[in-house]
């Protein structure tokens, strides 16, 4: 049956269920962070890694494959980073209580970007944040709690929605039920569980943590329903905007990159753009738009580009990212703002560039709709 719902679930939401294939299996490991509950993490080294060396670190923390099975592995086995793949409290092997975008989890994040990664052997003190989607969602809320810079140095997320409320609950003052239902109560779940499946079979500490969830990571709990799901009236106290990321927005300090779908049909089309606009002024930021639905989406490696140059580099303009894109470009405020229309031709990967957004060189027209169905231009 578990199988079969799986299958179900992946032929309806294919695009949110797109998975990288598993890494090669390293231990479990169990961090007590500031409150004592254990967060389940597993850490994956460079291709090539050297033993004695230091390397910077690349966190991806998110409620499905986690530690277990990353949902974002695009950077497991770089040679420039280790990767620390984190289950959110509550989720796989995880002690504690799943809390479904909450500052709790967030706090977890930040405890281990400040206090446990710095002091590994194989860590320089220097740590970035990834991820896709829900991993982009908590990554971003993870960034936004870390209180200062001492160790986080940059941030690169994508497939992100700006408020909950108005982004996926209620976009434009209409009910969105489905996704977030089949989501919530569905998909998200079911690759918890799969994904984590071997661990909680072989692992007794897993099983240990495992029953402690009060299977908060199975069904979504009532009050959420009442809180959000259920009412087309949100307060400042409601889960949607209490979480939502532009309400922690302001905690973020180091340079961001966010990256937006032009029909993104899962976490909207609005997001990423929204967000950008609002990071607190002053600090570097970039924004990769480009087609296609709710998938990573990243052309020609913007994610790499930005953590290289501010991680590996430390923001010197006159080295390269590991792709050989120079960091006098990637860093340029004159051209942070990259849009891909990804349609015909052997140009189709080469962006439009800009300073800013909305475009500045926008010629903007504003239009009538007629009871007629036609148009009447100003």
């Amino acid at each position: 049956m578990r199988k079969l719902l799986l299958i179900a679930l992946a032929v309806m939401m294919a695009p949110f269920a797109v998975r990288a294939a598993a890494p090669s299996p390293s231990p479990m490991r169990y961090v007590k962070v500031d409150d004592g509950t254990e967060i389940a993490l597993r850490v994956f080294y460079p291709d090539g890694y050297v033993a004695g060396s230091k390397y910077p670190a690349l966190m991806e923390i998110e409620g499905y494959g986690g530690a277990a099975s990353p949902n974002d592995g695009s950077f497991v086995g770089d040679p420039n980073y280790v990767v620390v793949a984190v289950s959110l409290r509550g989720t796989g092997c995880s002690a504690g209580k799943l809390g479904l975008f909450s500052e709790r989890s967030s706090k977890d994040g930040a405890w281990i970007i400040d206090h446990w990664i710095p002091r590994q052997s194989w860590s320089n003190g220097l740590v970035g944040i990834y991820g896709h989607s829900y991993g982009g969602l908590t990554g971003f809320l993870v960034a936004a709690e870390v209180p200062t810079t001492a160790h986080l140095k940059a941030v690169a997320v994508s497939g992100l929605i700006d408020d909950f409320y108005r982004g996926i609950l209620y976009p434009g003052g209409i009910s969105n039920y489905g996704f977030p239902l089949l989501w919530g109560a569905g998909l998200r779940p079911v690759s918890e569980h799969t994904s984590n499946l071997p661990f909680l079979e072989s692992d007794a500490h897993c099983r240990r943590n495992y029953l402690t969830h009060l299977s908060t990571d199975a069904v979504p709990q009532p009050t959420l329903f009442l809180d959000t799901y259920g009412s087309p009236f949100a307060t400042p106290d409601s889960f949607a905007i209490r979480n939502a990321l532009m309400t922690h927005i302001k905690g973020i300090k180091v340079p961001i990159q966010l990256g937006q779908q032009y029909q993104d049909e899962q976490t909207g089309p609005r997001g990423g753009h929204v967000l950008w606009e609002n990071i607190p002024a002053g600090l570097p930021k970039r924004i990769t738009i480009s087609t296609g639905m709710h998938n990573p989406n990243d052309p020609t490696g913007n994610k790499r580009d930005w953590l290289d140059c501010w991680i590996v580099n430390g923001g010197d303009t006159s080295k390269s990212s590991s792709l050989g894109h120079p960091c006098v470009d990637v860093l340029n405020p004159a051209k942070r703002v990259l849009l891909y229309f990804e349609s015909m031709g052997s140009d189709r990967l080469a962006p439009y560039i800009s300073g800013d957004w909305p475009l500045p060189e926008t010629v903007w027209r504003r239009l009538y709709l007629r009871g007629d169905g036609t148009l009447k231009p100003t």
